[in-house]
C-alpha cells in the first residue's frame, strides 16, 4: 500500500533557492511555498500546474491517482478536500506518476502526496457553499502543533446532484451524500523517534436512476469505510532511518443487486541508509498485504502479496541516478458459489517491477530519462476466458494467464526561474492486458506556470496517440486525442481575486469517451482578516459515455455556486 522513501537520500541534489520543481528520480516535488501562493489558491490549483491532466472535470482528480498526506493514504471526499485545502498551508507536494518501487502501486496508478507546513502553531477554518444545481458542502479542519504533538482533524459533508445522457434514449440522474471524518496525530517521541496515527471514517449514500421510455430503474448505493494506520520511524546517528508501518481498513457497500465487503490489512519494514558516502543511499524493505473481498451469495476473493524491494539513489555533481526493483509473490483465491472444482480458482504469480532513471541539471535546465515496468492487480475477469467452453457451456479459467504489465519510457525536460517554469515530457506506455487487448499510448505533455505582477497563468497542452491490438480476427484501432487547460488568476486590490479554469478533452474513440469541456469563473472577496466569500459559475459540456457507474458527480448543467470560508485564528 505504501512505502516511504527517505527524503534525505536526495537532499544532496537539492533544488536551487528559486526552483519550484525539484526532480528526485522516480518523482518530482512541487515546492508550493516557493510559489508564494495567495491565500485562496487551492490544492487543486497547484495540481493544475502539472503536465499530467490530473483533473478531468475541474472539481476533483482522476481516480488513477491515490491521495496521501505525509505518505499515508487518506479516504476523503476529494472534491471538498481539494477545494478547501489552501496552497499557503502546504510546504510541498510529491507527484509520483511513474512509481514502481518506492510506492507499491499497481498498474499505471500514480500518487499525490501532500506535506503541510510546520511553522503554523494553530490553524483552522470552516467553509460552506451551495449551488443552483442542488449541491452543497460543509467543511471544517483544525490543526494544532506543540513541541511534541501535532493534531490535524478534518470533517466534511457534501451533497451532489448530477444528470447525464449516456445514449439518445437513456437518461441518468445521480444524487449523493458523502461525509468524512479524519484524525491525524503526529507524536515526536524524541529527537530520533516519531509515531503517526491516522484514523478515517467515510460514508456514502447514493441514488442513481436510469430512465428510458419503457422503464425506470433505481440503483441505490451505500458505502462505509473505516481505517486505522500506525507509522513509526527511528533516525540513527548517520541519518539512516528505519520505518515500520501497519494499517487496516474495512469497506462495506451495497445496492439493489449485491452487498460487497472488503477487509484489507498490510504492514512493512523499510530501512534507508547512506552507503560509503552521503551521495549514495540504499533503500531496502519488505511488505505484506492481505485483502479479503466478498460478494454476498456470489463469490469471495482473497489476495496475499509478499513484496521485497530495493532502490539506490546516487548523486554526483549535476547527475542523479536511481535504480530500483520490487519483487512480488502474489497468491490469489477466488471461490465461485457455483464452482465444483475449488482448485481451479487458486493462482500464484511471481513478478518484478523495476525502474531506471538518469537525470542531469545544468543551471536552470533539467533533463531526465526514465524507464519503468509495473504490474496490475488481477481481477476475476483476468482468470476467465471471455466465451463459453464448447462442452460445458460455462466459463473456464484461461490457462495462459499471467500478471498484466505496463512498460513506460519517459523523457522529462524542465526550465525554471523565479515565478516561471516550463515542464514538458514525452512518454510511451505499452499495456499488456493478457490475453487481449494489448495497447500502446504515446503522450506529449506540456505545462507552463508564469507569475507577473498581479497575474498568475497556467497553460497546458497534451497530445496522445493510442494503438490497440484486440487479437485474432479483430482489426487494430488507432486513436488521437488532445487535452488542453488554461487557468489565469488576477489578484486585485481591496481583497479581490478573480480566477478561471478551462479544461478540454477531445473524444477518445478507443475508450468510448466523448469530448468534454469544463469552464469556470470564480470571484473571491476578502472581508476583514477572518472571512473570504466567493461566487463561482461553471459549465460542463460532454461526459463519459458507456460507463454509467462513472457518471457520478458530473455537473452536466450550468450552475452558480456561492460560499464563504471563515478563519477564526487568522491574525
Amino acid at each position: 500500500m505504501i512505502c516511504v522513501l527517505c527524503m534525505s537520500a536526495l537532499m544532496a541534489h537539492a533544488a536551487a533557492d528559486d526552483d519550484i520543481i525539484e526532480f528526485r528520480g522516480d518523482r518530482y516535488v512541487i515546492h508550493v511555498d516557493k510559489m508564494a501562493p495567495d491565500s485562496e489558491m487551492t490544492l487543486l490549483d497547484v495540481l493544475n500546474t502539472c503536465p499530467e491532466f490530473i483533473s478531468l472535470n475541474g472539481k476533483t482528480i482522476d481516480l488513477n491517482y491515490s491521495l496521501r498526506i505525509d505518505n499515508i493514504d487518506v479516504a476523503v471526499d476529494r472534491e471538498s478536500f481539494l477545494a478547501n485545502v489552501k496552497a499557503c498551508e502546504i510546504e510541498s507536494i510529491q507527484i509520483c506518476s511513474n512509481t514502481s518501487v518506492a510506492k507499491a502501486v499497481s498498474g499505471t496508478k500514480g500518487v499525490i502526496d501532500v506535506h503541510y507546513r510546520t511553522d503554523v502553531k494553530t490553524d483552522a477554518k470552516i467553509a460552506l457553499s451551495g449551488s443552483t444545481y442542488g449541491n452543497g458542502m460543509l467543511y471544517g479542519d483544525v490543526t494544532n502543533r506543540s513541541e511534541k504533538l501535532t493534531m490535524q482533524t478534518y470533517a466534511m459533508a457534501r451533497t451532489s446532484y448530477g444528470k447525464a445522457y449516456p445514449t439518445d434514449v437513456y437518461r441518468m440522474t445521480d444524487r449523493a451524500l458523502a461525509e468524512n471524518v479524519h484524525l491525524n496525530l503526529d507524536w515526536n517521541i524524541s529527537d530520533k523517534d516519531r509515531l503517526i496515527t491516522k484514523v478515517f471514517q467515510k460514508f456514502d449514500n447514493q441514488k442513481q436512476e436510469l430512465f428510458n421510455p419503457d422503464f425506470l430503474s433505481a440503483i441505490p448505493n451505500y458505502g462505509r469505510y473505516l481505517g486505522l494506520v500506525l507509522s513509526y520511524s527511528h533516525t540513527y546517528h548517520n541519518d539512516a532511518i528505519l520505518f515500520v508501518e501497519a494499517g487496516c481498513d474495512y469497506t462495506s457497500s451495497s445496492n439493489n443487486h449485491k452487498k460487497v465487503g472488503d477487509n484489507y490489512s498490510y504492514g512493512f519494514v523499510e530501512f534507508n541508509t547512506p552507503v560509503f558516502t552521503p551521495d549514495l543511499w540504499l533503500m531496502i524493505g519488505s511488505e505484506m498485504d492481505y485483502e479479503n473481498t466478498w460478494n454476498i451469495s456470489q463469490n469471495r476473493e482473497q489476495y496475499l502479496k509478499t513484496d521485497f524491494y530495493a532502490q539506490v539513489d546516487y548523486t554526483h555533481g549535476p547527475w542523479l541516478v536511481t535504480l530500483g526493483d520490487r519483487f512480488r509473490i502474489m497468491n490469489f483465491w477466488n471461490r465461485q458459489y457455483d464452482s465444483t472444482d475449488r482448485s481451479m480458482w487458486t493462482h500464484v504469480r511471481h513478478n518484478h517491477s523495476y525502474l531506471a532513471s538518469v537525470g542531469y541539471k545544468a543551471g536552470r535546465h533539467f533533463l531526465q530519462a526514465l524507464f519503468t515496468r509495473r504490474y496490475f492487480m488481477p481481477e476475476i475477469s483476468d482468470f476467465l476466458v471471455d466465451e463459453f467452453a464448447p462442452t460445458t457451456s460455462q466459463q473456464y479459467v484461461a490457462g495462459d494467464y499471467s500478471t498484466n504489465l505496463v512498460h513506460q519510457a519517459v523523457l522529462h525536460y524542465a526550465y525554471q526561474q523565479k515565478n516561471f517554469f516550463l515542464h514538458t515530457s514525452l512518454e510511451n506506455s505499452w499495456y499488456s492486458n493478457l490475453a487481449t487487448p494489448n495497447k500502446m499510448q504515446l503522450g506529449f505533455r506540456n505545462s507552463i506556470f508564469w507569475r507577473t505582477g498581479p497575474w498568475d497563468l497556467t497553460v497546458g497542452a497534451n497530445f496522445y496517440h493510442q494503438h490497440q491490438n484486440a487479437g485474432d480476427n479483430t482489426p487494430s484501432e488507432n486513436d488521437n486525442f488532445v487535452t488542453l487547460k488554461l487557468a489565469p488568476v488576477l489578484n486585485l486590490s481591496h481583497g479581490f481575486r478573480i480566477s478561471s479554469t478551462l479544461l478540454y478533452s477531445s473524444r477518445r474513440a478507443i475508450e468510448d469517451k466523448s469530448a468534454h469541456l469544463f469552464a469556470t469563473v470564480k470571484a473571491n472577496k476578502q472581508l476583514g482578516k477572518k472571512c473570504n466569500v466567493f461566487a463561482e459559475f461553471h459549465d460542463l459540456g460532454g461526459y463519459t459515455t458507456g460507463e454509467w457507474q462513472m457518471l457520478t458527480g458530473l455537473y452536466q448543467n450550468r450552475a452558480l455556486s456561492i460560499g464563504a470560508t471563515i478563519y477564526p485564528f487568522r491574525k
